[in-house]
């Protein structure tokens, strides 16, 4: 396959849709990411995933930084699929622009060159940062999940950008209730996810306790209830004064949830809330 050639063309080739209307596919694909990351890029390469599998594209998972301790759900789903090759034909990279180079030196590799190498980052700033944009065009096709990160890559890079939307599917291993998370079953509930390994500038917890409050001093009769999830250590000293200030303040109205949960207990968390805040 010629270096060049589109990936839409690459589809045609690889996917064969009998009139059965059962799809075959013919030619190794594999998505390289974190699948057992309960961090946002995690939950990207999943999806990726499970889109091809809907429609009868088997392909090939390529851990980065390998399987330490997975959530035993994702384990079992995605194990058999793991591989510890490139494709010779097609490889998805679901990372982000900033990962590339570390990526590739902690596999000790480069993006195979006769492959059809793809990226598909996500970014949410109308401008996106030079240095990552470099690495973006060492690949031959950008996915970007949505139109507004459409339309801050595709100024940045010289390779074709396509507009990609992410599939999002909810699978529930089981139904887990408000009571399961101590929410207060008559609550408007807001939820709002937080990770401490990330920029707390970005995220911007802050904010969301201070409009929060804001709204409870508005409307003191409501029957409101912010829920905080965050993972991956501890605040800083100046960041920890400030969140006990707020908990203390909103009392009954917040609920932390500090421990890391499952996949399953994660997607049931998102759907016993009312509201989803992000400021990112």
């Amino acid at each position: 396959m010629r270096r060049n050639t589109r990936l839409t063309d690459f589809l045609a080739v690889i996917i064969n849709i009998p009139l059965n209307g059962d799809v075959v596919c013919e030619k190794k694909v594999v998505l390289i990411g974190h699948p057992f990351s309960h961090i946002g890029t995690g939950e990207h390469i999943r999806c990726s995933f499970r889109a091809f599998q809907s429609v009868g594209i088997k392909v090939g998972i390529r851990d980065i930084y390998g399987l330490l301790e997975a959530d035993p759900d994702l384990q079992n789903e995605l194990q058999n699929n793991l591989v510890h090759e490139f494709s010779p034909d097609l490889n998805i990279f679901n990372i982000n622009g900033d990962e590339v180079e570390l990526s590739l030196l902690h596999l000790a590799t480069d993006l195979p060159g006769d492959a059809y190498n793809v990226i598909y980052p996500m970014w949410e700033l109308s401008k996106y940062p030079k240095e990552w944009a470099r690495q973006l065009n060492r690949f031959d096709e950008i996915w970007a999940p949505s139109r507004f990160t459409h339309a801050s890559i595709a100024p940045a890079v010289t390779k074709p950008v396509v507009h990609m939307p992410l599939p999002g599917q909810i699978h529930l291993k089981t139904f887990l209730g408000r009571r399961y998370f101590a929410i207060p079953e008559s609550s408007f509930t807001f939820l709002f996810f937080f990770d401490l390994t990330s920029y707390i500038e970005r995220k911007n917890p802050f904010a969301v306790l201070e409009a929060f409050e804001r709204v409870c001093r508005l409307r003191p009769d409501d029957d409101l209830c912010l829920v905080i999830k965050f993972k991956g250590g501890e605040m800083k000293a100046e960041h920890q004064d400030i969140f006990r200030d707020y908990v203390a303040r909103l009392k009954a109205r917040l609920i932390v949830i500090d421990k890391l949960l499952t996949d399953n207990e994660v997607k049931n968390l998102v759907r016993c809330c009312d509201c989803f805040v992000s400021l990112h």
